[in-house]
């Protein structure tokens, strides 16, 4: 009788462990890795923001640009140029102002969203 229980034991040792590393309660648990490259950024003597190498599921970014200097002022991110609907592609921006002209100095504080 002891030598058939022996199973039971032992499987009920092997999966306590398992029991006890449980996730708690109202919390958050992340797994996984990131397979897209990020963008790689670069800013020109001209006063344009480029994109390089972005894969294609960042095309929903949103731009949103503030002047540190007057808040109050209207300031846009206007897209210069753009390589096309392929899986990497490279785009070129521009601050403008509510006239849509370039703005060349200032203090800007520029945010990029990806959804």
């Amino acid at each position: 009788m002891k030598i058939n229980s022996l199973p039971v034991v032992l499987n009920l040792l092997a999966t306590l462990p398992l029991a006890t590393t449980a996730v708690a309660q109202n919390s958050i648990r992340f797994e996984g890795s990131i397979v897209e490259r990020p963008c790689h950024c670069s800013f020109s003597t001209v006063g344009a923001l480029t994109l390089n190498t972005c894969p294609a599921l960042a095309r929903a970014m949103a731009f949103d640009a503030v002047n540190i200097d007057q808040p109050s002022s209207m300031t846009s991110v206007k897209l210069l140029a753009d390589n096309g609907p392929d899986r990497y592609y490279d785009q070129r921006y521009t601050l403008v102002d509510p006239k849509g002209k370039p703005i060349r100095t200032g203090n800007y504080l520029v945010t990029m969203t990806l959804p």
